[in-house]
């Protein structure tokens, strides 16, 4: 009995020393999957993932307006700087020459008649000062293409005078009468005279002046739009929409 006993619990004993190298084994195998159980685990949660993506892309790309996309467009054509515009040229000094002459012969022309018992003793020069002091100007404007300048030139050249001859025989009659001491008239005539004359001359004077320093520029001419600027361009265009496409042609005409 005592020999029995011993011997299973020397048997128990000596159990635990051969299982103990045996588990070791075990042990590594199960540290040995972890890694290749965690990789497969990341790949299952990219797998369900991925498909998640998609969807959430697919739906943003449906409800995103479709961008119109354009192909070929030409480039526009390159803003240039346009030069600028010089400032009219002054043509007065022919004026001023005509004038001068015209006037001295006008002038002259009147002396002459007033001076002589003739009456017609200077009706030429007063002619011919009178005709180049309307036609000159004119003629030096149609030179110029300045047609605006000519008629105006010519309008104001003959009612300006004419006016103010008008107006100066009026205030020389009203002060002739108020100052008049002659019983026979005489100092009405001589306002009448005077007042005309020195109307006429300001208004001749007045008339050229505005001729010679308004009136005498050169006219400026519109700017050419660029050729560039006015072709028409063509392109086709086309863009994505829900189940299709659209297509259609833009330009600039």
């Amino acid at each position: 009995m005592c020999g029995a006993s011993t011997a299973p619990a020397g048997h128990t004993g000596t159990a635990p020393s051969r299982r103990g190298p045996q588990s070791a084994p075990k042990t590594r195998q199960v540290r040995g999957a972890q890694p290749a159980l965690i990789a497969c685990m990341r790949i299952s949660l990219a797998s369900l993932a991925l498909p998640a993506l998609f969807v959430c892309s697919t739906a943003r790309a449906q409800s995103a307006p479709p961008a119109l996309v354009t192909a070929s467009e030409p480039a526009p054509a390159p803003v240039t700087a346009s030069p600028p515009t010089p400032a009219p040229a002054w043509y007065g000094g022919q004026l001023l020459l005509s004038d001068s002459l015209s006037i001295t012969a006008m002038v002259s022309g009147i002396v002459a008649t007033a001076v002589s018992r003739d009456p017609h003793a200077g009706e030429a020069v007063l002619s011919f000062g009178t005709v180049g002091y309307v036609v000159a100007p004119l003629a030096v404007h149609a030179v110029h293409g300045n047609r605006s300048s000519a008629a105006t030139s010519v309008a104001l050249r003959v009612l300006v005078p004419v006016g103010a001859l008008a107006l100066g025989s009026i205030v020389g009659l009203g002060v002739g009468r108020a100052g008049a001491s002659d019983p026979h008239g005489g100092g009405e005539t001589f306002g009448l005279v005077a007042g005309a004359t020195i109307g006429w001359f300001s208004g001749v004077l007045t008339a050229a002046a505005i001729d010679d320093f308004v009136l005498a520029h050169e006219p400026t001419k519109p700017a050419e739009p660029d050729s560039a600027s006015l072709r028409p361009r063509v392109a086709p265009a086309f863009a994505p929409i829900p189940g299709g496409a659209a297509a259609g042609i833009g330009g600039v005409f």
